[in-house]
């Protein structure tokens, strides 16, 4: 608290350093959890005296401020994050001391970390890692907070994909340039956390840990980009820019970073003598121990985006970032290249590169055999002048992704009396080389031949298929849609959807800047003009699930004993006989999701000797794989207690499952089951029903669309409940009812012959109302009416 006094002025500031403190907590199972913390305190505060009379009594003794530490680590009964204890620490010197005005304390935590022993994690054995997890948390009086986190000592390197060349070279200059060369560097991050005041802290345990892994995840794939094809670095400059950006692209509550990159120079060596010329024959370094350049960086929120009608500028050839990025994006990232035809009106061009070979390459690694013919006809609408461009993360392996690949296939296959071209283009999500991978070989074909499709500009209607932050100008990195300027196409297209009860502000302005806003169902309908979305704008567009590719009659079941883990209890049983009821969910593991409804309700309800297994095909979202780990602790920290009989037992499966093989997951399973609390659309529900499957799943939001009591066994929500995280903290959804649910999933396994009806009621249902054929002239009627106004 800085004063006048004596003709001076002052901040009264006093601390302790290095308090060293060690934390062990066990769980239930038995397992160990360790943390070794360096904490460092600061407090502001009114002990003016102590400086100008020698007077103490207001005076905070470091021996106390030690002291507390310990016991406020101690009385930590449960795991917890270092952030959150830096935030403990500083609410209890500011409310216990009334002349402590502004408590700050920083905690260094050494990386000690689990060791494998015969390829398992010890339960109480840890060792020392490299780089340490910061934090930093400044806390008033008033309860206003101000929390950073960061990392120290992340030292990264790789051998290639890394230059320099271009700079200013003059008398003093002697660095040769270069194209090839080693990077590394030893990172120091530090970002700031978006929340103001200790009531806007997320409550949920070990919020603030999984961020740090989520952000040192991120860092460290934008240094390196994909396992096999890597990315180009100009200079450390650039890199440090695209890893701060993709922070707070990724980020909503990170709200600026800092970064310190410094170069770490590896010199190349040849020795050479005059009998043998080149003693080194492979390449060899000199390291440089000493960093000899520092580059750092601090990155904010941008807080002014251009203009939702501002014309962006289309590149001539293909953007130098596409050359560094996965070889995916160069295979559907369609870049726009300008030319002037005979009549002076612009063509959109589709190509990969201006390198000449770089096509042939791209082809030989997507096709490491050759070509094969196509079996399918040839695009019906190739002589139209008119275009319908979706673009859409087709290769992401989402949700969204899935829903853009059956409208494509619906039109390209059903599309009647086409009045216009089909064209793709990749926008949104990341890309997922495994997803590709696991697309059938037609689908691959008519990829390569969609991307091919010319298209004028002003003949042109874009379809943005993704969330409403990647529409331009994108608020993440990603290729924006529309491509170019809204009034230089014939119309725009938003399709989106969400999965609470409203939209917020800055998305509702985005839907209007569209021309027309698609959704799949009357639920999205009503939220979307509710929330300000001009109701002329938004239309009904259902959207399709290939019931020939999801037809139970054409598949063998998976054998998912092959690919379950087991997670909690046992089985002494063949898990694809006749006699184990299986329960199947497919799902992101987030909590919107519901997997903790799920696994309350099926432990609650099954024990060992029920003959039942629910298996869980999910995949991370802003977290680590360690499922089965999460299962457990979620279990010990429950009010769940363990039957008499043991678990029923839970399998995990986190292997990728190619495209081709779902329908034969589907297959294995006797139900689906999915206490979502907000879907868009619910894509794994769909499939399910026309694979004949009984389905349980929460009765509101999108399923509402295809949801009725004949074709599947609709969970009622007990309640709606705010969403407490993230970008739509606010907003309401559902909260499914674990009792009810686990009625439901007690019925179906009684009363089998009653699910199969339902199951034969809801692919019926599916091809009746969903099917590609019906979607596809749903889609071809409302752009035929489009072209026609215009």
């Amino acid at each position: 608290m800085a004063i006048n006094a004596e003709g001076f002025s002052f901040e009264q500031r006093h601390g302790k350093e290095r308090v060293r403190v060690g934390r062990v907590w066990k769980n239930r199972a038995g397992r160990h959890f360790f943390v070794e913390w360096n904490v460092s305190i600061n407090l502001l505060s009114d002990c003016a005296a102590a400086y100008l009379r020698d007077d103490n009594s207001d005076i905070v003794a470091t021996d106390t401020m030690k002291n507390t530490v310990y016991v406020k680590a101690k009385e930590c009964s449960e795991q917890i994050s270092m952030e959150d204890f830096a935030i403990v620490l500083s609410k209890h010197f500011t409310s216990f001391y009334d002349q402590v005005t502004t408590a700050i304390v920083k905690i260094v935590e050494k990386p000690w970390e689990r060791v494998y022993i015969d390829g398992q994690l010890h339960e109480h054995g840890f060792k020392l890692g490299s780089e340490k997890h910061t934090t930093e948390a400044i806390v008033k009086k008033s309860g206003a907070l101000q929390l950073t986190s960061g990392i120290e000592g992340l030292a990264l390197l790789k051998t290639t994909k890394s230059g320099f060349e271009g700079f200013i070279r003059d008398q003093y200059t002697a660095l040769p340039e270069t194209r090839e060369r080693l990077l590394a560097t030893e990172i120091t991050a530090a970002w700031r956390y978006s929340y103001e005041s200790l009531s806007s802290v997320p409550q949920k345990p070990h919020y603030f840990t999984e961020r740090y892994l989520d952000v040192k995840k991120v860092l460290v794939e934008t240094f390196y980009g994909p396992p096999k094809e890597g990315v180009y670095s100009p200079s450390v400059q650039n890199t440090l820019y695209l890893m701060a950006k993709s922070v707070l692209n990724r980020f909503l509550d990170i709200s600026s970073i800092q970064l310190k990159m410094p170069n770490i120079h590896f010199l190349p060596v040849n020795l050479k003598n005059k009998d043998n010329q080149t003693i080194v024959k492979r390449k060899a370094f000199l390291s440089i121990p000493i960093p000899i350049a520092m580059e750092s960086d601090e990155s904010q929120r941008p807080t002014n985006q251009p203009q939702p009608n501002q014309a962006l500028p289309l590149p001539l050839t293909k953007k130098p970032l596409l050359l560094y990025s996965s070889i995916l994006v160069l295979f559907l990232a369609i870049s726009f290249g300008f030319t002037k035809t005979s009549c002076c009106k612009t063509l959109l061009k589709y190509s990969f590169s201006s390198h000449p070979t770089f096509l042939q390459t791209l082809l030989g690694y997507l096709h490491p055999n050759p070509k094969p013919k196509q079996t399918h006809t040839p695009n019906p609408i190739s002589h139209s002048p008119s275009c319908l461009l979706w673009m859409a993360p087709f290769l992401s392996g989402g949700g969204y992704s899935s829903e853009s690949w059956s409208y494509i296939l619906a039109l390209h296959e059903h599309m009647k009396n086409p009045v216009f071209k089909l064209a793709i283009e990749h926008h949104g999500d990341q890309e997922s080389l495994d997803f590709w991978e696991g697309l059938p070989q037609h689908v691959k074909n008519l990829a390569f031949e969609l991307y091919r499709t010319n298209c004028r500009m002003n003949e042109t209607i874009v379809v943005c298929h993704s969330e409403p932050g990647a529409w331009n100008p994108p608020l993440f990195e990603t290729f924006p849609c529309p491509p170019g300027a809204y009034r230089n196409f014939k119309s725009v297209i938003g399709r989106t959807m969400f999965e609470t009860d409203r939209v917020n502000v800055d998305h509702v302005k985005r839907c209007n800047q569209m021309d027309y806003v698609w959704v799949p169902t009357e639920f999205h309908v009503s939220t979307f003009i509710e929330s300000g979305v001009d109701p002329s704008k938004v239309v009904k567009i259902i959207q399709p699930v290939d019931v020939k590719f999801f037809d139970a009659l054409k598949y063998k079941p998976l054998d998912l004993s092959s690919i379950g883990k087991l997670v909690l209890g046992s089985t002494t049983q063949n898990l694809n006989s006749k006699k184990e009821f299986i329960f199947l969910s497919i799902f992101k593991w987030e909590y919107r999701k519901g997997w903790d409804v799920l696994l309350k309700s099926y432990f609650k309800e099954f024990s060992g000797v029920d003959g039942v297994a629910l298996y869980l095909l999910t995949n991370p979202y802003h977290s680590d794989r360690d499922f089965g780990n999460k299962i457990v602790e979620f279990v010990e920290n429950s009010d769940i207690e363990k039957p008499v009989d043991g678990w029923a037992p839970v399998y995990v499966i986190d292997s990728h499952i190619a495209q081709i093989d779902l329908p034969r997951l589907y297959k294995a399973a006797n139900a689906f089951v999915l206490p979502t609390r907000g879907e868009g659309w619910g894509r794994p529900l769909v499939e399910a029903m026309a694979m004949s499957l009984p389905v349980i799943a929460t009765n509101w939001s999108g399923p509402t669309e295809y949801l009725t009591e004949e074709n599947s066994y609709p969970l009622p929500a007990d309640r709606m409940s705010e969403v407490t995280e993230g970008p739509f903290r606010g907003h309401l959804w559902a909260e499914p009812s674990v009792d009810k649910l686990r009625v439901l999933m007690r019925h179906v396994m009684n009363n089998v012959e009653e699910a199969k009806v339902k199951g034969r009621q809801a692919r019926e249902d599916m091809i009746r109302r969903f099917s590609p054929e019906i979607v596809a002239e749903i889609v071809t009627d409302h752009i035929r009416k489009m072209l026609q106004k215009s």
